[in-house]
């Protein structure tokens, strides 16, 4: 408002300086706020980059990032473990004789969505047991080895196998050279006798 616009509305002199002191003190107070407000504004915006940008922040921020890293790590050791532990119980079951080495010919596998299964596990070994039957036993002694095994006598004691299975007393056939010299020797000395 202005003077004008008072005088237009048919106010005094004094109507008008009173009411333009009046609108006076309005505007200045709105000004006093809004400069405050202002400044307020501006400070909390400084200190908001100051937080987002503290040391403190970064650090909870990175320690956070290498916790969800670890437990990602401890997940994909457990589903290894997993996978391991399910892979080598089915080639014991199987009758693996050389785990290690059939689960190096099984190749990469991969647990079943329900995490309780590996996916064709049992067309995979039996698909081994076919192609390498030499690393497979016989589970009935009464069942003949698949077809292209060569398999023996396996040994009950740690399910080694034999070539011969009746092997000799374990004694040398053939005398000792060294021990038929000394003989020899001996027998030439007379013996003292003990009376």
């Amino acid at each position: 408002m202005n003077r004008e616009q008072l005088r237009a509305l048919g106010l005094s002199e004094e109507q008008i300086d009173a009411v333009m002191a009046d609108h006076g003190r309005v505007v200045q107070g709105m000004q006093t706020r809004l400069t405050t407000a202002e400044n307020r504004a501006t400070e909390l915006e400084g200190q908001l980059d100051q937080a987002t940008n503290s040391e403190e922040i970064q650090q909870l921020t990175q320690r956070a990032e290498q916790a969800e890293s670890r437990v990602s790590e401890l997940e994909g050791q457990a589903t290894q473990r997993t996978i391991d532990d399910l892979v080598n119980t089915a080639l014991s079951e199987a009758g693996a004789t050389d785990i290690e080495y059939a689960r190096f010919k099984l190749g990469d596998v991969e647990l079943s969505e329900d995490g309780k299964s590996i996916t064709d596990l049992d067309n995979r070994i039996k698909d081994l047991q076919t192609q390498i039957p030499d690393y497979f036993q016989v589970s009935d002694p009464n069942q003949e080895p698949p077809a292209g095994s060569n398999q023996q006598d396996p040994d009950p004691i740690n399910n080694f196998q034999r070539i011969n299975p009746k092997p000799g007393s374990g004694r040398q056939s053939d005398p000792d050279p060294t021990q038929q010299m000394i003989d020899a020797f001996m027998s030439d000395i007379p013996q003292p006798t003990n009376k």
